[in-house]
């Protein structure tokens, strides 16, 4: 271990036994940081810990009534388009991954419990999504 930057001690032991025990995909916090997530939205996951919510583009598009539909200067901010068509991208990764049936039960379980955790602040959109096949332009105007 010469000449590399490495970090060790209980917290970090900590962190490998408990991702074997996270049956999701996605990153999670303990309790006690929660409060220095900053923009991002979080929600219980375990008595231990939280799911943060990595989709940041998508949340500022969410509209009070549910809908999706805006054009991108709705958004309210500069060039968005690749951040939506990534975050898009991802929804469609975990849904391919969760249905899957060439996957170990185990790897589809951990897909279906971080589509299950995105519902939970998302669903109209992910309704959208799967009804759309994931075409982007179901949510806006990407072109």
């Amino acid at each position: 271990m010469e000449h590399i930057e490495a970090f060790y001690g209980r917290a970090l032991i900590e962190s490998y036994e408990r991702e074997h025990k996270i049956q999701c995909t996605g990153l999670f916090i303990e309790n006690d940081l929660v409060s220095y997530t900053g923009v991002f939205e979080t929600d219980k996951y375990d008595n231990r810990s939280y799911y943060v919510h990595l989709l940041e583009y998508v949340r500022h598009i969410r509209l009070k009534e549910g809908s999706y539909f805006v054009g991108l200067e709705r958004a309210g901010f500069g060039d968005v388009r690749e951040f939506l068509l990534h975050d898009i991208t991802y929804l469609k990764n975990i849904h391919a991954h969760m249905s899957d049936m060439d996957l170990p039960p185990r790897v589809r379980v951990k897909y279906l419990s971080a589509w299950q955790m995105i519902q939970k602040r998302n669903r109209v959109l992910l309704d959208l999504l799967e009804r759309s096949n994931f075409d982007p332009r179901s949510v806006g105007d990407l072109s």
